[in-house]
């Protein structure tokens, strides 16, 4: 069974492409590096990644960690003075991911809509630590994907995403489209097995998601001459 996941977190108050960046409502910028905290809660960091490797040896989808930033007022509601409202009435609930694909020589699927749920306070910028994780594959083009990369291929998939959601008021909105590349590779055997002379790579996976940013398996290590 894969795992799908969706992360949004807020401040307490390349080659990768953003389109329309200044049009919407709550922004997507730019894709940084994951980390992983205290616990093995799933973050962001400071370095950026202009593009992304996946080993679709492992069957899973490639997690992007996108920068957020809401381009909205705190609405106030006042009588004679007093404040009746705050803030609340312009908080952005994020309802669906949309990925759409390019890539040459596969048949990708023309699009797909995962649910999700988040929300986005007004008024906040992505310097204070506003941010998204987000599955960049959905399970369409993950089937493709296992069933068209062969042994040792590889093939760069351009996956365009924006998040479809409400504010709190009602209206539905969307954000900017983000397209992001990944390099799809396969260096395990159909059976999960590593093709001599290759051996299981041993290194710590991002936020624990197997294969990405690296191969499943790797040649190994040259011995020291005498």
């Amino acid at each position: 069974m894969k795992r799908w996941m969706m992360l949004a977190a807020l401040a307490a108050s390349s080659v990768g492409c953003v389109a329309a960046q200044g049009d919407a409502p709550v922004r997507l910028l730019d894709a940084r590096a994951l980390t992983t905290g205290t616990g093995g809660a799933c973050g962001i960091g400071t370095t950026q990644l202009p593009a992304g490797v996946l080993d679709i040896s492992a069957g899973n989808s490639y997690l992007l960690g996108l920068r957020v930033e809401t381009n909205t007022g705190v609405p106030t509601t006042s009588i004679q003075g007093r404040v009746l409202g705050g803030g609340g009435m312009n908080d952005f609930v994020l309802q669906e991911v949309v990925l759409s694909y390019e890539a040459t020589g596969i048949a990708m699927p023309a699009e797909e809509r995962i649910p999700i749920y988040g929300v986005f306070r007004p008024a906040t910028p992505a310097e204070a630590g506003s941010y998204a994780i987000l599955y960049a594959l959905g399970p369409k083009a993950i089937e493709v994907l296992s069933e068209s990369v062969g042994l040792d291929e590889e093939v760069t998939v351009m996956s365009t995403l924006k998040l479809v959601g409400r504010f709190s008021s009602g209206q539905t909105r969307q954000t900017n489209e983000v397209t992001y590349p990944i390099t799809v590779i396969r260096s395990a055997n159909e059976d999960g097995t590593c093709p001599a002379p290759k051996v299981p790579a041993t290194s710590a996976w991002p936020c624990d998601n197997v294969g990405q940013d690296g191969a499943v398996c790797r040649r190994p290590a040259a011995s020291p001459q005498p």
